[in-house]
């Protein structure tokens, strides 16, 4: 196999992400690693459904869940870096900046770049424009709708218990909110 066709062959952080894309694959990587973070959870016997309770029972297995936990954010943070590398790609960048997101407050500034930043509209040295699937479009729509109603009830919340906080008891609270209905 050549040189050329070596670099010519296709790898898993090659390639450009547009911005629905990018979403989408944040939005599928978070509710995995949330599921499995429950699903470790539950195993170990840290929450219990049942009881609806908290138990401390990790410390039965402290191995057992640093050795999974940190396979687990080895696996997150590489797949995390491949998204974010795409993503680069699509806005022309090297995969380099991705080491940006490594550094706190420097990376929501990232994270808010890719996110509004329009890549390029041509073919650039890291491939032609990407077709967002159907799929990540409709993941990423969701993400957004998902993301403008928890604002919306966050702000809510806020103005409705700062218009009038004289409330002591949980009654006057519930007295005081069924007015609107």
């Amino acid at each position: 196999m050549s040189p050329v066709e070596f670099r010519a062959q296709r790898r898993p952080h090659q390639g450009r992400f547009g911005r629905l894309s990018y979403m989408a694959w944040q939005a599928v990587l978070w509710c995995v690693a949330c599921m499995f973070g429950l699903m470790l959870l539950l195993s170990l016997g840290v929450i219990n459904f049942a009881t609806l309770s908290l138990d401390s029972a990790a410390y039965l297995l402290p191995t057992l869940n640093q050795v999974i936990s940190l396979l687990f954010f080895a696996l997150y943070t590489y797949f995390a870096f491949v998204i974010t590398i795409r993503r680069l790609h699509d806005l022309n960048l090297t995969g380099w900046w991705s080491l940006l997101s490594l550094l706190p407050l420097i990376n929501i500034l990232l994270f808010v770049y890719l996110l509004l930043a329009s890549g390029t509209a041509q073919a650039n040295r890291f491939g032609a424009v990407r077709v967002t699937p159907f799929w990540e479009k409709l993941v990423a729509w969701l993400c957004i709708a998902f993301m403008l109603l928890v604002f919306m009830s966050f702000a809510s919340v806020v103005s409705h218990f700062s218009l009038d906080a004289n409330f002591s008891q949980p009654q006057q609270i519930i007295e005081k909110t069924a007015e609107f209905f």
